[in-house]
């Protein structure tokens, strides 16, 4: 009862519809490579899919979780049990997982910049 309550009251703001959002995404890492101050920024922007009238953020939530279950069943990622995404996408794995994310229209950037001491 209490769950139908909720939804009732709720159900008219938790609609999207046909709103056109955006998802940005900023990540930036500082730290140390080779003995040098680095930083390193992530970057991505998303727009609401028109022609699929699919929001940015159903994209940039299914879309990942999407591409890291076709890995893990094909048998490209052998960690068991709970791994946490930055354990389980590394080297080769996260080539792999930026390139599939970029096949259906999320694209991250990324850059190095050499920090002054």
């Amino acid at each position: 009862m209490p769950r139908e309550f909720v939804t009732k009251i709720l159900s008219d703001r938790l609609w999207l519809g046909k709103e056109k959002d955006v998802t940005l995404l900023r990540i930036d890492v500082t730290g140390k490579s080779h003995g040098r101050r680095v930083h390193h920024r992530y970057e991505m922007i998303d727009h609401y899919d028109v022609s699929r009238e699919m929001t940015s953020m159903a994209r940039t939530t299914a879309f990942p979780c999407s591409v890291a279950v076709q890995m893990l069943g094909a048998g490209l990622i052998s960690n068991k049990g709970l791994v946490p995404p930055e354990l389980a996408f590394r080297g080769q794995f996260f080539q792999t997982f930026m390139e599939k994310l970029a096949q259906r229209g999320i694209r991250v950037t990324s850059k190095w910049m050499i920090q002054n001491s």
